[in-house]
């Protein structure tokens, strides 16, 4: 997998006068500020809660991890760091105790779905025995 670093400036959580607008549309899409993310091929999410984490998982990376020259590999690292840690209350929008964890393969393929995220591709040296 070739690592990727994300832009956080080419995504915006907010909508209208919201700053953050984060709606989880079932397990179909999300609604991250003005996009629709189509989630229904992600078959191993199982809870509309895991798409409710997904959401609010994507504005806490963005605020949070994302920029530093961090790959979408080392965010996502993070991530499930603080989750196991310290809860899903750590990084949800609304403490309100209605979200399932979503596996990191499921916040990836939601990540790859943004269509407005732009990603930095990093370039790795080769070794000699590539």
């Amino acid at each position: 997998m070739t690592p990727r670093i994300p832009d956080p400036g080419s995504l915006s959580p907010g909508r209208g006068r919201k700053e953050v607008y984060v709606k989880a549309r079932g397990l179909s899409a999300i609604d991250f500020g003005k996009e629709a993310i189509d989630i229904a091929g992600l078959s191993q999410l199982e809870e509309d809660g895991q798409a409710r984490a997904i959401g609010d998982g994507f504005v806490y990376c963005l605020r949070n991890l994302m920029g530093a020259d961090r790959t979408l590999g080392e965010v996502l690292d993070a991530f499930e760091a603080i989750v196991e840690n310290e809860g899903l209350d750590a990084v949800a929008c609304v403490k309100a105790g209605f979200y399932a964890r979503p596996r990191r393969y499921e916040l990836a393929g939601a990540v790859n779905r943004l269509r407005a995220l732009r990603c930095r591709i990093v370039k790795q040296e080769k070794t000699k025995n590539e």
